[in-house]
């Protein structure tokens, strides 16, 4: 967010002053390069806008007069005059972290139910061997004192408390060396109940930028169209330079908003660009190549010289390594996977029918990711990367943050995935099923541990002549604690 605004006065001239005292209705110019103070509308121009603080697309957005802009969003090229229509403290940008201050605390970490019955365990065996002592009493003093000590010596609460905390100690640890950071431990408990995985698109599931996938030009021509990308900082423009690995820019080169780049070196006119930049200077496409433009599903750039079409160049955002093989995972595992995109409906349409998705919803906004996720029901992974992603992570059951995360969004998730590797999402799925059998393996044992162990220790047997002294109590006591440790270790193979 900046913190100057170029205020437009009455008498047409500019002045500077701190963006948070602008006020609905104010007329603000901005720039190349600059940032969007507060939402606003166009008034006059029109320019591309980078608005992956908002919707998280990295391509950028053409707009023009009478089209709103959002408060964070950064002016990739031309000058523009907009007016106020939001007060800077009220943007969608201020709303986002708002509403995640107000979220931060909702989750808590569940009450383990070992926990409530260790609560009522030692109390209950005190009682146990009061009794013992007593009953024993009217038989054998001697046998009376060793039972009451046995039952209190070989009782293993401990086993019981550690049951759930070292088998989620270790899950943590496995999770940290596969390269998943779980930040909020209650999520091993939770992730049994997902039944929805839901991903944002770019950034997530694809790389999250633009590189170029098809071709129709010759050798010399892509040289042409490296050498005019190479002055430009338009993203698409460099996916282009980088493709071609031109050194060597053109000079005084004009870029056009929402179009394209014109340049005329000898009386010779060449333009990079789309079909409408193509179109006002006058170069005619047969149905043929109008056709073969149409085909391509993708972002484009046409090159024409001299009046002359040449051929395109077609870019897009790649789907990631690993993502086709994870959705299908997750699929085998019966979870049900959607993606919820800011870019529209084409490209994420495009994307979903790649990776085989169940369901896909484009153009959303932060707060619309909220309201589907709410519809989802409370059992939903989200998995995101950006700002516009934090609001969503907080309202999942469970929100993942990726390697290449904002920092919002980090705060915001309970794991983060430290690798640049996102096929360790089904690593944590299948980490949390091993976890939670650890878990009711703990369990199950101290349960049954202390359920055989006690009555024997009390000399309910006493009568086939089976007794136990303290000494033997205090091993069998110390074995159900380190049984319960070393099957939780078992995560860590």
């Amino acid at each position: 967010k900046p913190k100057i605004a170029h205020l437009l006065l009455a008498d047409g001239t500019e002045k500077q002053i701190k963006a948070s005292e602008l006020k609905i209705g104010d007329i603000i110019s901005i720039k190349s390069g600059e940032h969007t103070p507060s939402d606003a509308i166009i008034t006059y121009g029109g320019a591309e806008f980078d608005e992956s603080a908002i919707n998280g697309e990295s391509l950028p957005r053409y707009k023009s007069v009478g089209e709103n802009i959002f408060g964070g969003s950064t002016n990739i090229n031309g000058t523009i005059l907009a007016k106020i229509a939001k007060n800077p403290k009220e943007s969608l940008l201020e709303g986002i972290i708002s509403s995640l201050q107000q979220s931060a605390s909702k989750k808590l970490n569940i009450a383990r139910l070992a926990d409530k019955i260790s609560n009522i365990f030692v109390p209950s065996v005190i009682v146990v061997s009061l009794l013992t002592l007593i009953i024993w009493s009217f038989f054998d003093i001697n046998r009376a004192v060793i039972c009451a000590i046995s039952v209190l010596v070989i009782s293993c609460p401990c086993a019981l408390g550690l049951a759930t905390p070292i088998a989620i100690v270790c899950a943590l640890s496995k999770g940290s060396k596969s390269g998943i950071l779980i930040k909020n431990p209650a999520i091993i408990e939770l992730i049994k109940g997902a039944k929805i995985v839901a991903f944002d698109k770019t950034g997530t599931l694809t790389k999250g930028s633009l590189s170029v996938s098809a071709t129709s030009l010759n050798d010399d021509d892509l040289r042409l169209a490296g050498f005019l990308s190479k002055a430009s900082s338009h993203p698409i423009s460099k996916a282009i330079s980088k493709y071609v690995g031109t050194s060597k820019g053109a000079k005084g080169i004009k870029e056009l908003a929402g179009l394209g780049i014109e340049y005329e070196e000898n009386g010779v006119l060449m333009l990079l660009g789309s079909i409408k930049l193509l179109q006002n200077h006058g170069v005619v496409l047969n149905e043929s190549q109008k056709e073969q433009i149409l085909a391509q599903n993708a972002a484009l750039a046409l090159l024409a010289v001299g009046g002359e079409y040449r051929g395109f160049i077609a870019l897009s955002d790649e789907i990631k390594e690993g993502a086709k093989e994870l959705i299908s995972k997750l699929k085998a595992k019966g979870l049900k996977c959607v993606m919820l995109s800011g870019d529209n409906e084409k490209n994420a349409g495009q994307i979903s029918r790649e990776l085989r998705l169940d369901e896909y919803y484009a153009g959303l906004l932060p707060n619309e990711k909220v309201e589907l996720l709410r519809g989802f029901g409370g059992s939903v992974v989200f998995v995101g990367d950006g700002i516009n992603d934090a609001l969503a992570m907080k309202e999942a059951m469970i929100g993942v943050a990726i390697s290449n995360s904002s920092d919002i969004s980090k705060d915001a998730s309970d794991i983060i995935i430290i690798k640049d590797d996102i096929k360790a999402l089904y690593e944590l799925f299948s980490l949390g099923q091993k976890a939670l059998k650890i878990i009711k393996q703990n369990l199950f044992w101290a349960f049954c541990y202390n359920a055989l162990c006690i009555p024997l220790a009390a000399g309910v047997f006493g009568g086939a002549g089976v007794f136990l002294t303290p000494a033997i109590a205090a091993f069998a006591m110390s074995s159900s604690s380190v049984i319960v440790v070393l099957n939780s270790l078992r995560l860590l193979r």
